[in-house]
């Protein structure tokens, strides 16, 4: 069976959409970790303003 060009373009922007998706979904985990490893050495370190 073969797919009519309106069908392969609707798969091929799904497939777009879903990369697109998964792409932010990796930047995001990656933003969320290293926000967390900010926090965390800012905590480390004790306070030099008072």
């Amino acid at each position: 069976m073969s797919k009519s060009p309106c069908e392969k373009y609707i798969y091929s922007r799904q497939e777009l959409e879903g990369d697109l998706k998964h792409r932010l979904g990796v930047l995001l985990l990656a933003c969320s970790q290293a926000s967390v490893q900010l926090a965390f050495l800012d905590n480390e370190d004790p306070p030099t303003q008072g």
